[in-house]
């Protein structure tokens, strides 16, 4: 039996968590045995109870951040105890902490998987202070025997500017909860979320992040169904771009939701989702909608073309411009779109059971 630590920072709710919550809920556990490993204590938002669900074994350090130090100590008690065959990280602190429990134990074999590249995501997040940060960082991947990139693109993207070979397996998505909604559920959804059966809903669940700019697609709506009521614009989850919600408060037709636990209601009972990020891993956002029949409306990036091969299930429009998108919001209402194909093409390429096989497949070929 292969014996896997995965080493995580949380199980905070992010798309990282989810995907790591796709493999380890079909991971065969007569041949793995997986443990989890946390750095630092759950947030409020944590994931923690559905892993449990699956009865997935789960340690935390609950360390804080300043106390990162003594987390070298506590992982390789836990090696000792455990004694894994590998340890799969994922994020930067993980990363780094496998790395040097690793470095000089060749007997336990370090795989990560990166999900996005840190020169365009953190310093989004942190701005340019952090550029140095994000040079170290690149030196650690660089000496991780495994790297796994969660898009081909994103792989691309790092040997393009890094000169680093990288494994690609592609994000997955939950299809057993994202599933399409039939009209009698549909119409309990919209009812119980307070929305009209006549409202047509466009929908976008990436957050409140500079990153994901959520300004094109608020402008690019607005440009054409500011005094359209039935018209509705969700904006889901929260971020550092809070501010937002004050600049477009007069404009009832927008809705900020917040932060919420159940996405997948919301995508049931919308009609087209729209995503203007500037830069992804490859969006769970994405194959979330898609595997709940969407159409969808997606800036013109390299992830956004990976998920979406077809312009049968969606249209693309120009990077951080509202008035593109504007376009393609009036193109798509009048465009057929067949959601149960839609369904099929991300059950046939993106479903969870089968990317947690081909992290399996992985496992074995690092093994040999």
């Amino acid at each position: 039996m292969i014996r896997i630590i995965y080493l995580v920072s949380t199980l905070k709710r992010t798309g990282p968590t989810n995907q790591l919550l796709n493999i380890v809920s079909n991971i065969d556990t007569q041949k793995y045995k997986p443990l989890i490993v946390t750095i630092s204590p759950e947030p409020a938002d944590s994931m923690f109870s559905y892993f449990r669900e699956k009865n997935i074994e789960i340690k935390s350090l609950n360390l804080s951040r300043k106390m990162f130090p003594f987390a070298l100590r506590e992982i390789k008690k836990i090696l000792k105890d455990f004694k894994p065959d590998i340890i799969h990280s994922s994020g930067e602190r993980a990363d780094i902490l496998a790395h040097l429990c690793t470095r000089k134990k060749s007997s336990i074999k370090h795989i990560s998987t990166l999900r996005n590249y840190p020169y365009e995501d953190l310093i989004a997040l942190y701005g340019e202070k952090v550029k140095i940060f994000c040079k170290v960082y690149i030196k650690i991947i660089k000496k991780i025997p495994f790297i796994i990139t969660c898009s081909k693109s994103l792989g691309r993207i790092y040997m393009l500017n890094e000169n680093l070979k990288t494994y690609s397996i592609q994000n997955s998505v939950n299809t057993k909860k994202f599933d399409i909604a039939d009209f009698e559920k549909r119409k309990v959804l919209r009812e119980s979320l307070g929305f009209e059966a006549n409202d047509f809903i466009f929908i976008s669940t990436g957050g409140l992040l500079l990153r994901k700019d959520p300004k094109t697609t608020i402008e690019g709506f607005l440009n054409v169904y500011s005094n359209q009521a039935n018209k509705k614009l969700l904006i889901l989850g929260d971020g550092n771009l809070l501010s937002i919600k004050e600049d477009y408060k007069s404009n009832s037709n927008v809705i900020f939701t917040g932060k919420v636990s159940n996405v997948d209601e919301y995508l049931g009972i919308s009609d087209v989702f729209i995503s203007s990020s500037l830069s992804e891993g490859l969006p769970n956002a994405v194959l979330e909608a898609m595997s709940t029949g969407l159409p969808c409306i997606l800036s013109d990036i390299p992830q956004h073309r990976e998920a979406v091969d077809n312009q049968e299930y969606a249209l693309f429009h120009i990077l951080q411009d509202s008035s593109d998108l504007t376009k393609r919001l009036l193109d798509i209402e009048n465009m057929k779109f067949d959601k149960y194909k839609l369904r099929k093409y991300v059950l046939d390429n993106f479903s969870s059971e089968n990317m947690s096989i081909k992290y399996q497949n992985f496992y074995k070929k690092v093994m040999v």
